[in-house]
């Protein structure tokens, strides 16, 4: 009976430790699972924060080059005459312009990587360029309507509407100056703090 009594204990003690064993080794094996989880996870959010990084990084270029082309065309066009007014040598700004089309396209295809910007004061800068600069383009378009409605005027003799008009393009030109000096700051501004943004 001994015999058997022994046999039966020492297999009662190789299954515990087999199940100990089991057991332990399954909550090895489970804890590896999740650390090997967790460094997946980790690695992917790594991946993603710096592709978002490059996301943005790409934005902003795009922006500075879009505000660069836009800044170039305007100074060739509107240059000369602001600078001939400022020095008195036209009362008005007596410049038609015909914006027809949107040139905003990188500002406004990516509108939803703008609230993305990490720097809040650069997001607020960049909004800020982009009302001025439709602001201004709004003003352009009714200085221009002014100056139809005076070329028109002129062109039928007619002194009463003639005059009018050129009082209202003296009264524009002010206002459409401000715009245009308000402008300028914005913009040497905000390529002040591109620059510095992506030469980080």
């Amino acid at each position: 009976m001994w015999p058997l009594l022994i046999s039966i204990i020492g297999a009662l003690i190789i299954a515990g430790g087999a199940f100990l064993a089991a057991r332990e080794g399954g909550k090895r094996a489970a804890k590896a699972s999740r650390d090997s989880v967790r460094e997946t996870l980790k690695a992917q959010e790594q991946r993603d924060e710096k592709r978002q990084k490059e996301i943005i990084l790409g934005f902003l270029q795009a922006i500075e080059e879009e505000l660069h082309v836009l800044w170039n065309l305007y100074l060739e066009e509107f240059g000369v005459s602001w600078k001939n007014f400022e020095e008195g040598k036209e009362e008005v700004f007596y410049v038609r312009v015909s914006i027809s089309q949107d040139y905003f396209t990188i500002y406004h295809s990516n509108a939803d990587l703008i609230g993305q910007i990490p720097d809040l004061d650069l997001r607020r800068k960049i909004v800020e360029v982009y009302t001025s600069l439709k602001a201004i383009i709004d003003n352009y378009k009714i200085n221009s309507r002014l100056v139809d409605e005076h070329k028109k005027a002129v062109s039928n003799s007619d002194y009463f509407a003639a005059t009018s008009s050129y009082s209202e393009l003296q009264l524009h030109a002010p206002k459409l100056k401000g715009y245009h000096d308000e402008l300028v700051g914005l913009m040497e501004d905000i390529f002040k703090r591109l620059e510095e943004q992506l030469s980080k």
